[in-house]
C-alpha cells in the first residue's frame, strides 16, 4: 500500500506536488498561530508567548512542536516531489507566490516570543517624529509614548545600522500612531525581504546552474523557520540576509563591486554580513588584475563610503556610533553560556548563579577564547578561499564556513532566527553536506523557544544551573557538532588513505 502510494506521488506533475505542499503549509501556520495567537485579540498585551497565551497548557506545548515537525516535513516533500524536478520557465513566479501565501498566512499572527519589532517601532518613531537619535537615545526617555510599554529593551540605544533606522522611520511614517498598523507594516516590511532574498538565490543559480535554481529558490523562500520569524515576528534579519543573497548572485557573475556593496548594505542593517567582505574583496584580488583590479577597489571604496556617509550622517555623534555591543557582555542560548556555566563556580564563586551579565573573570576569559577560536577558523576559511584559483562556488563554502562557525563557536547570544544568517548561501549548493547541516539547524533551533518558554525558564519553576540553558542548547547545537564531527573522522581516514 505504502510502496502504491510512494509511486502514485512520484507521478504526479512537479508543479502539483510545489503548489499542495506550498499551501498545506501556509494553512497549517494559519490555523495553528494566526487563528490560535490572533494579533487582533491580543494586540494590547505586551510580552506574550505562544507558552503565556497558552496559560503554560500542554496543549499549547504540543500544538507548536507538531506544527513545525509538519511544517518541515512539507517542505522536505515540497522540495521532493515538486521543486527539485521543477524545470518550467516561470517556476519562480510560482515559488514567489506561494512563498507570499504562506508570508500573508502569518500576518494576523501576534510577534510571539518577540519584542523586536516594539523595539523597532519606537526607535523609528524617535527619528520620525520626536528628532531623537535611535543611535544615542534610549526608549526609557519617552515613558509617555503609547508603544512604551511594550518595549523590552529600555535602556539601550539601537543596535542596527544607519539604513535600517532610515527604512523602519519611513515605514513608522506611513503607519501612523496605530499600533495595529505598525506592527502589520514591519512585518510586511520584513515579508519583502524575504521575496527579495528568494529573488537573489534564484538570480545567482539561473546564472551558473539554472536545473537547480527552482529548487534552491524554493528552499529559501519556504523555509518554515524563515517565513514564521519574517511575517509571524517581523524580524529584519530577513532584509539583511537579502543583501546577501544578492552579494552571492552578483559574485557568481563576477560583478565585485557590486557583490560588496550588496554586503555593505546588510551591515548597514545589521553588521554580520562585514565579516563576508574579505572574501569577495579577495576573490576580486584573484580575478582582475591592473587597471581593473584598481578600478574595483576605487569603485568599493568611494561608493561605499558614500553608502556610509549617507545611512549614518543624520545619527553621528562620533565613532561610538558604531558600537554595536548590547549584546557583547550578555549570555543566552549559546554554547559559551554553557561553557560559562560550568567554569563560573570556579572563577565567580558566589556570583556563579547570575544567569544572564557575566562577571568579569567568565566574560574575559570567554569572549577572548571564543573570538580566539572563531579568527582562527575564519584565517583558514580565508585561506581556503585564497587557494581556490578563482572557483567561486569554492568562495561561497568558505563564507558559510565562516558564518557556521560564528553561530557554533563566537555567538554569545544566540536566537533561533540566527540559523537563517545560513540559508542565502546554503540552498545555493547541491547535496552539499553543509547544506544538509543548515537545513537542518533551520529545523532544530524551532525548539528553542518551546524549550525555554516550558521547561527551564518556567515562572516559578526555573530550571538549575546550568540545566537552564545546557538542555535547549544541546538540542540544537550538539547534532551539529556530531555532524561536523563525523565529517572530520571522514575526512581525517579519506586523508590517511591517500
Amino acid at each position: 500500500m505504502i510502496h502504491q502510494l510512494w509511486r502514485w506521488v512520484f507521478k504526479l506533475p512537479p508543479s502539483s506536488g510545489l503548489v499542495g505542499c506550498g499551501v498545506l503549509l501556509s494553512l497549517l501556520f494559519y490555523l495553528n498561530f494566526s487563528v490560535r495567537y490572533s494579533l487582533v485579540t491580543h494586540l494590547t498585551k505586551p510580552f506574550q508567548s505562544f507558552a503565556t497565551l497558552s496559560r503554560f497548557a500542554p496543549e499549547g506545548a504540543w500544538l507548536y512542536g507538531i506544527t513545525f515537525a509538519a511544517a518541515f516535513g512539507l517542505y522536505w516533500c515540497g522540495y521532493r516531489f515538486g521543486a527539485s524536478r521543477l524545470r518550467q520557465r516561470r517556476a519562480w513566479l510560482m515559488i514567489l507566490c506561494l512563498s507570499g501565501l504562506a508570508h500573508a498566512a502569518l500576518l494576523p499572527m501576534y510577534p510571539l516570543d518577540a519584542t523586536d519589532v516594539y523595539d523597532y517601532i519606537i526607535r523609528a518613531r524617535m527619528t520620525a517624529i520626536y528628532g531623537m537619535n535611535p543611535l544615542r537615545d534610549v526608549p526609557r526617555q519617552l515613558p509617555d509614548d503609547p508603544f512604551y510599554r511594550f518595549v523590552g529593551w529600555k535602556d539601550v540605544p539601537s543596535a542596527y545600522g544607519g539604513a535600517w533606522e532610515h527604512l523602519a522611520a519611513f515605514t513608522t511614517r506611513l503607519a501612523g500612531d496605530d499600533l495595529l498598523l505598525n506592527v502589520i507594516a514591519f512585518k510586511v516590511l520584513a515579508a519583502l525581504g524575504t521575496l527579495i532574498g528568494a529573488l537573489g538565490v534564484y538570480a545567482a543559480l539561473r546564472h551558473t546552474a539554472p536545473h537547480r535554481a527552482a529548487g534552491g529558490m524554493y528552499l529559501f523562500a519556504l523555509n518554515p523557520l524563515l517565513f514564521y520569524m519574517a511575517a509571524g515576528r517581523a524580524h529584519n534579519d530577513s532584509l539583511m540576509i537579502a543583501c546577501m543573497a544578492w552579494a552571492a548572485a552578483f559574485l557568481l557573475r563576477r560583478w565585485y563591486v557590486a557583490s560588496t556593496l550588496s554586503l555593505l548594505l546588510g551591515a548597514l542593517i545589521k553588521f554580520i554580513p562585514l565579516m563576508l567582505i574579505p572574501f569577495v574583496a579577495l576573490a576580486a584580488w584573484q580575478a582582475l588584475a591592473g587597471r581593473q583590479r584598481l578600478r574595483y577597489l576605487a569603485l568599493s571604496a568611494v561608493l561605499g563610503g558614500t553608502l556610509c556617509v549617507v545611512s549614518y550622517a543624520p545619527f553621528w555623534f562620533g565613532v561610538e556610533t558604531l558600537r554595536a555591543d548590547r549584546c557583547s557582555a550578555m549570555y543566552s542560548g549559546s554554547f559559551p553560556t554553557v561553557v560559562r556555566q560550568l567554569i563560573a563556580p570556579l572563577l565567580d564563586g558566589k556570583n556563579a548563579e547570575s544567569w544572564v551579565i557575566p562577571t568579569p573573570n567568565t566574560n574575559a576569559l570567554l569572549a577572548n577564547s571564543t573570538l580566539a577560536l572563531f579568527a582562527a577558523v575564519y584565517l583558514w576559511q580565508l585561506w581556503r578561499a585564497q587557494r581556490s584559483s578563482g572557483d567561486l562556488w569554492a568562495v561561497l563554502h568558505a563564507m558559510l564556513c565562516a558564518l557556521f562557525a560564528y553561530l557554533l563557536i563566537a555567538a554569545l547570544w544566540f536566537m533561533a532566527w540566527y540559523a537563517l544568517w545560513l540559508l542565502p548561501f546554503a540552498v545555493l549548493f547541491r547535496r552539499a553536506p553543509l547544506r544538509q547541516a543548515a537545513l537542518l539547524f533551520s529545523y532544530l533551533v524551532t525548539w528553542q523557544g518551546l524549550l525555554y518558554n516550558y521547561i527551564t525558564l518556567r515562572p516559578g519553576n526555573l530550571a538549575p544551573i546550568p540545566w537552564r540553558d545546557l538542555l535547549p542548547t544541546a538540542t540544537y547545537m550538539l547534532p551539529i557538532w556530531l555532524l561536523i564531527g563525523v565529517w572530520a573522522w571522514r575526512w581525517a581516514r579519506a586523508w590517511r588513505s591517500a
